[in-house]
């Protein structure tokens, strides 16, 4: 996932312990800015101020690489 949260541009830090935002909290992203939060697939959570998802740059998998900014078709995004 790109590190730009979709409200405002600003930098998620990681908060991966479970429960330290909250009950609900499984471990994730938070957006110290504006308190968006994303899980660990950086989906934002209902009720945060951003409005999407975080991004998933192109990428495929080639062998037991990850190559990013390729998409699955080969070509280069």
């Amino acid at each position: 996932m790109e590190g730009v949260c979709t409200h405002l541009g600003c930098s998620p830090v990681s908060k991966l312990t479970p429960g330290e935002l909250g009950n609900d909290w499984q471990g994730g992203f938070y957006c110290p800015c504006h308190g968006s939060k994303f899980d660990v697939a950086g989906r934002v959570f209902t009720g945060s101020p951003a409005p999407r998802n975080l991004a998933v740059p192109p990428h495929k998998i080639d062998g037991t690489k990850l190559v990013i900014g390729i998409n699955q078709d080969g070509k280069e995004a």
